[in-house]
């Protein structure tokens, strides 16, 4: 069996299980975000799982979508916060996003791209 399609499928069910939680915990009944909370909201849980549904069909897009969603949030929690977010929980949830790359890397590395002639 190939690499790249194992990779690729161990990343769909990771991602699903961790936007399920995700969902989970956004829907507990806590009060409505301000604006400063929505701007981290857009980065992390939005972009986060718009870039895991992109890499459903697209890995290596969607993968650095999840990548630098993950970025621009932790930037943006330091911009308005001061300080980082505290805990590994905002990256471990992001994870699948490096299983997608890697499925990517190593498609390139099954299917070349072929050589173009000189």
């Amino acid at each position: 069996m190939r690499t790249s399609w194992i990779l690729h499928w161990a990343a769909r069910a990771l991602a699903a299980v961790s936007t399920t939680l995700i969902a989970l915990m956004a829907t507990d009944g806590l009060a409505w975000p301000n604006p400063s909370e929505w701007a981290l909201i857009a980065f992390f849980p939005i972009g986060v799982v718009a870039g895991f549904v992109w890499a459903w069909r697209t890995p290596a897009a969607g993968g650095t979508l999840s990548v630098l969603s993950l970025v621009g949030f932790y930037l943006m929690h330091r911009t308005l916060a001061g300080n980082w977010p505290s805990g590994p929980w905002f990256a471990v949830f992001s994870a699948p996003a490096a299983v997608f790359l890697a499925a990517a890397v190593a498609a390139q590395f099954e299917h070349p791209a072929p050589a173009h002639p000189a």
